[in-house]
């Protein structure tokens, strides 16, 4: 089972964004339109509700928001490192009729692999993953589409990951569900030229109490020798916030490699209030890093602390 790189993308650059607003590097803005993608999941209504956003540290929650996803993908990690490990017939142990085996039946995966493409799917049936540390029981389908066109001086990829998988976790049964769609399209030249945009009309998480969605993702980025940039768009929903907050762009944000701040962007945050952080060119200043809590600056910074190159990439 492959890893969702794009789903450790998407929110380690969404929650990263937020993060830098609680450190002081981030920001919102009411400018925003509001999701359309229906969700699925959503135990509390939580994509309703904006975040209050009055002082910097209102931001702790995102802080917190941001630790329940690294463990969400954990778990993922986890999940299909044991389930390729045991179909491979490596270190089985003990397993019964009810564990995730192609041989017991509640397992079936499919794979087409050529020059150009790659395709792999996981369909589960009511099964346990063995030798997960906790009862863990899936059902539900992962789905893997890629394709290639190398050429002369580049790489071209479209690659579509569609999962809808539901179950349980833990003697308690507690309930777990990821849901969603993402889309990721790029060219690569070599390591340091490259293009990409990633994309979401809805990715959604439940483990136990704790969701976390994203909505209307847009992530595109680039690099080229030692510049850098950043263009990006999402709504992250989380139970842990207890609502949901905006992040976008509108002015990109470009870095050259080893300079302390970037040469120019803005990046928000919105909620019920909004923080915002420019950078460079684009802050009042022409130069470090301003930030501003709902229209107003409340510090300012010659340099910044954030690299935006080494951002999900």
């Amino acid at each position: 089972m492959r890893v969702n790189a794009f789903i450790r993308t998407a929110l380690v650059v969404a929650i990263s964004g937020t993060l830098v607003a609680c450190g002081g590097g981030g920001g919102g803005s009411g400018s925003d339109s509001p999701a359309t993608t229906p969700l699925k999941l959503d135990p509390g209504n939580y994509a309703g509700s904006p975040v209050a956003v009055r002082q910097s540290a209102d931001f702790d929650a995102a802080s917190r928001a941001y630790t329940a996803a690294l463990g969400m993908q954990s778990w993922l990690e986890d999940v299909a490192y044991l389930i390729g490990e045991y179909n491979a017939g490596w270190n089985y142990g003990e397993v019964t009729p009810e564990h995730c085996l192609e041989e017991n039946g509640n397992l079936v995966i499919r794979t087409r692999f050529s020059d150009t493409r790659e395709f792999v799917e996981y369909r589960f049936e009511n099964c346990l993953v063995a030798g997960y540390g906790e009862p863990l029981r899936l059902s539900g389908r992962y789905v893997y589409d890629g394709t290639f066109n190398p050429a002369a001086a580049s790489t071209h990829f479209e690659i579509t990951e569609t999962i809808d998988i539901r179950g349980s976790l833990g003697v308690e049964q507690q309930p777990l569900a990821i849901v969603g769609t993402t889309f990721a399209e790029g060219t690569v030249r070599d390591s340091r030229n490259y293009s990409f945009v990633l994309s979401s009309p809805a990715l959604e998480y439940l483990i136990g109490d704790d969701y976390l969605a994203l909505q209307e993702v847009r992530i595109g980025t680039s690099e080229k020798g030692d510049q850098y940039s950043l263009d990006m768009q999402s709504k992250l929903i989380s139970s842990t916030m207890g609502g949901y907050l905006n992040l976008s762009t509108p002015v990109v944000i470009e870095e050259r490699e080893g300079e302390p701040c970037p040469d120019k962007g803005h990046m928000v945050v919105s909620g019920d209030g909004t923080v915002e952080a420019r950078y460079g060119e684009s802050s009042g200043r022409g130069h470090g890093l301003e930030i501003l809590l709902n229209g107003s600056e409340v510090e300012y910074r010659d340099t910044c602390y954030v690299d935006f190159g080494k951002i999900g990439v």
